[in-house]
Formats: structure tokens, C-alpha cells, sequence
């Protein structure tokens, strides 16, 4: 009876442990989630020029993983993740997103190393058993994909190649619209209209 209690108690405390580990590497991907999605909201956000976008985003993420709420759970050892979050035009970082269309998959990833689930239980064996034990084999690639909007300087240069555009449409049936018309009396004026 108490070598049954024994094996018992061994299979408690080792379901037990891996339940511990999954839920806490569940929860600490859905705080990555947010601080990937936090920091592509700074990015999606029109701004001076696209190398701002950039400075919001990595401040915002920098500012997120430095929380001391969150650090801790980062830096422990148990989960690792970049310290410089990738930001742009991610199918460019992470091949496995292909080739999209132009501007598919804009916005903030990161990597993101669960070191937690890299383990050794009695009667339960290696998690990994090919692995090296750094917990490598339990990465995964974590982003969030908003776009960008087109900023100050973007939105002006288009402002001032609008005129030029319309005056290069091609016309059947009727005038050109570069007909009477020049470039010269053109004001560009910003019309909310990028």
C-alpha cells in the first residue's frame, strides 16, 4: 500500500508540474501577444516619417518588457524573447509568412523561447528528448499584424504628386484633363484625404 501511495504521489506531483508549466507558458505567450499587438499599434499610427513608426513601436515594445510586472516573468530564466522586437514588413524576418502581397504583414514579432517546457520528470521521461536542453526546439515566432498607416511626409509627397496624376489620365471620348490646365497654379492642401 505505501509503495502504491508512493507511485501515486510521484504521478500527482509530475501531472501536477507539467499542468504548473503549461499554464504559465500559456498565459506568458498571451502577455507577449499583447505586447507585440501594443507595439504594432504604435507602429500602425501615422507619424512624422516611417523611422518615427519604427522609434514608437520599439520604445512602446522596450517600455513593455521593462514593466516590472512583466520583466520578471521575462528575465527569469524560464522564457526568453528579443530585446530589439522586429518591426516593418515581418514576411521579410519570418520566411514561413511567404511572399504576401504589398503590405500583408506589416507590424511588430518577436521570438519567443519557452526554456519552461524543456524538462526531465520521473516516470514521465524528457519533454524533448532530441534536444539539448536549452529549451531551443520550443520556439516559436510571435507577431501581431496591423498595417501601417501612411505618415506625414508619405501623405504630402502623395498631396503633391496628386495634380500631376490627374493631369496624366488618359481620356476617352472628351478632353484631357491636361487640356487648359497647368501645374503650375497647383497648391497642394491636405483634405484628410490620404
Amino acid at each position: 500500500m505505501t509503495l502504491d501511495f508512493i507511485f501515486a504521489l510521484v504521478l500527482i506531483i509530475g501531472f501536477s508540474a507539467i499542468l504548473f508549466v503549461i499554464s504559465i507558458t500559456m498565459t506568458t505567450v498571451s502577455v507577449v501577444q499583447y505586447i507585440t499587438f501594443s507595439a504594432s499599434r504604435n507602429y500602425f499610427a501615422a507619424h512624422t516619417d516611417p523611422a518615427n513608426q519604427v522609434q514608437m513601436a520599439t520604445q512602446k515594445y522596450q517600455e513593455l518588457i521593462s514593466d516590472p510586472v512583466i520583466k520578471p516573468l521575462l528575465s527569469n530564466g524560464w522564457f526568453e524573447v528579443l530585446k530589439e522586437p522586429n518591426v516593418g514588413d515581418l514576411s521579410r524576418v519570418e520566411p514561413a509568412l511567404g511572399a504576401p502581397k504589398v503590405n500583408t504583414f506589416w507590424g511588430v514579432g518577436t521570438s519567443f523561447t519557452a526554456k519552461i517546457l524543456d524538462f526531465n520528470l520521473p516516470y514521465f521521461g524528457k519533454s524533448d528528448p532530441d534536444g539539448t536542453g536549452d529549451g531551443s526546439n520550443f520556439e516559436t515566432y510571435i507577431s501581431s499584424m496591423l498595417g501601417r498607416e501612411p505618415t506625414e511626409k508619405e501623405c504630402w509627397e502623395f498631396i503633391a504628386n496628386r495634380w500631376k496624376a490627374i493631369r496624366a489620365i488618359s481620356v476617352s471620348g472628351g478632353a484631357a484633363y491636361s487640356t487648359g490646365t497647368s501645374e503650375d497654379a497647383y497648391v497642394p492642401m491636405e483634405d484628410s484625404g490620404c
